[in-house]
Formats: C-alpha cells, structure tokens, sequence
C-alpha cells in the first residue's frame, strides 16, 4: 500500500465520520473541507469531489447537487455500518478499537 493509498483511506473514513455525527447525517463541501483542515488534512475541493464520488460509488455516501451548485454528501446506513466498524470497505481505513 502506497503513502497515497494510506491517506485516501484515512481522508475517507475521517469524511464517514464527520458525516455520522453531522446534524441531519449531511454536509457540504465546503464545511467539510473546513472540518479536515482541522484535523491537518490539508485536501484541495477538486480532491475532496473525488473522494465524495468515490463513496458515493460503493454506496458508503449519497451525494447531491442542489441550489447554487452547493455539493451535499449524505451518509448511508452502509457508510454508517464502516464507520463504525460492523462492515469494512476496502479503500476505507478501518477504526481503531476506542
């Protein structure tokens, strides 16, 4: 697993997690790009559309284009399942045990 790899994965499940104690489960992209940097996840919008298709693919996220071009992800009861460990997705780095 390449340097890359390891952080998409990480990038990804900190998305899932961010999405699951979000009020109403959402968050646009904006916010959530303010909310990874400050975790230190420093991600360009471009990069971050990337990861919100690549969830939105395995069906961990729902993701919608509403007024204004505003990018909405919503997490699904899957991306909820990973986030929390009781479903693994490969590409998505598992949770450490709390």
């Amino acid at each position: 697993m390449t340097y890359k790899d390891v952080l998409d994965a990480k990038t990804r499940l900190t998305i899932l997690r961010y999405l699951a104690g979000a009020n109403g489960r959402s968050m646009n992209l904006s916010i959530m790009k303010m909310s990874l940097q400050k975790l230190a996840i420093r991600v360009s919008k471009t990069k971050l559309l990337e990861h919100f298709d690549w969830l939105a693919e395995r069906g961990l996220i729902k993701k919608s284009v509403v007024e204004f071009g505003v990018v909405i992800a919503e997490i699904t009861m899957f991306g909820m399942d990973v986030s929390l460990d009781d479903e693994q997705c490969e590409g998505v780095e598992r949770p450490s045990p709390d």
